[in-house]
């Protein structure tokens, strides 16, 4: 049975700081098995203040992590770049450069898959790697320029064909946003297999709601309201959003303003 009292203990045998380590610890003995059962319930937001290093170290242990996950981990050890405390600092810099190795490690792969025949599914592989490491360098405009322009070389021959599929016009619309090319990322809009495809309105109304040309984004908004259970929840979150606007200030929707 479990005692809760190994909690309560100031100093205990053995803290292994993932789930796994917990497991390897348990099962030789180093480690009580409350330890195993910590470690795998543990759910403490990461991005409460003051940081914790055991939780951070636990999420970045986990091998494969999703753009948005790797997107908090980059803000929170930018933030602790700044403490006073030394050894936080280093662990934030250590973190953050643990990240970018991975990125690196997976693009250096793909560029020589990429290179050995005509490999489109590689080079737009290779293309999403460069587009969200732009996206982990906000805190420098010229590295994040870079790996965009980067990312666009990657699928530019791609981009410039007829009857482009949705997952190519998904990554090239994104990057040219990115850079702000917002007609080249029209153009490529144009060059959909099916132009009349919710995702490809649904990228329509991006690239408007970035130019302020909201008159646009509500008319698509509209039109793809008419489907909307059909919808994937992305394109459904567009909807949800404009609708109450354009209760509030139909007029503005109307004309831009």
């Amino acid at each position: 049975m479990l005692s809760f009292d190994h909690f309560r203990q100031a100093r205990r045998r053995f803290r292994p700081r993932t789930p796994a380590a917990a497991l390897r610890a348990v099962s030789e003995g180093f480690a009580e098995v409350e330890e195993l059962v910590y470690q795998g319930t543990s759910v403490k937001p990461l991005i409460e203040e003051p940081y914790d290093l055991m939780e951070l170290q636990r999420v970045l242990s986990r091998p494969q992590l999703d753009l948005p996950m790797n997107i908090l981990l980059v803000k929170i050890c930018g933030q602790m770049l700044g403490e006073p405390d030394p050894e936080r600092a280093l662990f934030a810099a250590e973190s953050m450069t643990t990240i970018e190795t991975r990125y690196a490690k997976r693009i250096d792969e793909l560029k020589k898959t990429a290179a050995s025949g005509d490999n489109a599914v590689a080079r737009l592989a290779l293309a999403r790697e460069y587009y969200e490491l732009a996206l982990l360098s906000e805190r420098s405009p010229s590295i994040r320029a870079f790996y965009l322009r980067e990312a666009f070389v990657t699928i530019r021959d791609d981009a410039a064909a007829e009857k482009l599929p949705l997952d190519l016009i998904a990554v090239a619309v994104r990057i040219l946003s990115a850079l702000g090319l917002h007609g080249q990322a029209e153009s490529v809009l144009g060059r959909a297999r099916d132009l009349r495809d919710s995702q490809v309105l649904y990228f329509r109304a991006e690239i408007a709601f970035l130019r302020r040309d909201y008159r646009t984004v509500s008319l698509i908004a509209r039109h793809l309201a008419e489907q909307y259970n059909r919808l994937p929840e992305g394109i459904r979150i567009l909807i949800d959003q404009w609708r109450p606007m354009e209760e509030a200030h139909p007029a503005a929707a109307e004309t831009g303003t």
